[in-house]
């Protein structure tokens, strides 16, 4: 039978013990308390974040959706009606005025011995309008008057943006003329059609007054530009695309 001292010492490690669980138990309680609390906020943060990454998502649509589709040449948005008037659907720009110059000689170089060429001319007020020759252009002359493209059935000009309402493509009445080729040494001017549309080197690009006399269709000498010869009008870029 243990001593009296024995079971006093066995009763106080017992009663030690016992606080010793007693402080755990309080302890896992604290801590599980804590890992609730932890697992609450977390939670609550992760809802905060997806709403966020909701709130943002909308926002980039949203943004994307509005802005505004950008083109690399002015042409572009009218695609559509070319293809339709040119009866084809690929195309590739062989001449921009603001890389190669606005000049006789680099138009003519850009364009010789090709065939199926567009020409777009933009104003300074962003008119759009230009021609389309299917036939070979002939190789142009180092010096003189120039020459006009002879014979080209399947010549037009056209009208993208102008005093006309919507896209319009403009036939020839007569089809022995078309485009003006005009000499490699010529520093006043450097593409033109017929009775149609001249643009020059510097600020005197004009619209023949006599457009309606050779053209087809409901359309007069301001159709392009709201102006004719003698008024004349800036041009703001010239391009020349091929066709295939």
């Amino acid at each position: 039978m243990p001593s009296k001292t024995k079971k006093e010492d066995l009763i106080q490690l017992i009663t030690h013990l016992t606080d010793r669980v007693t402080a755990l138990e309080t302890n896992l309680s604290l801590i599980s308390s804590r890992l609730i609390r932890l697992e609450t906020n977390q939670k609550d943060i992760q809802k905060t974040i997806d709403n966020i990454n909701k709130k943002l998502n909308k926002e980039v649509v949203s943004v994307v959706e509005t802005q505004p589709v950008i083109t690399k040449y002015f042409y572009e948005p009218y695609l559509d009606e070319l293809k339709k008037w040119t009866k084809k659907e690929i195309c590739q720009v062989i001449y921009d005025s603001i890389n190669d110059g606005l000049t006789a000689h680099t138009i003519n170089h850009s364009i010789e011995m090709k065939s199926n060429i567009m020409i777009l001319v933009k104003t300074d007020k962003g008119e759009i309008f230009g021609s389309y020759n299917s036939i070979q252009i002939p190789k142009s002359e180092d010096s003189g008057y120039g020459f006009y493209i002879n014979k080209d059935i399947d010549f037009f000009m056209f009208v993208l943006k102008g005093n006309i309402k919507i896209p319009t493509k403009i036939t020839k009445k007569d089809k022995v003329y078309s485009l003006k080729i005009y000499s490699n040494d010529n520093d006043e001017w450097v593409i033109g059609t017929h009775c149609g549309f001249y643009v020059g080197a510097s600020r005197n690009s004009f619209i023949s007054n006599k457009l309606k006399m050779f053209y087809d269709g409901d359309i007069t000498s301001d159709s392009l530009t709201g102006s004719h010869f003698p008024a004349t009008f800036d041009v703001s870029q010239v391009i020349a695309i091929q066709w295939k």
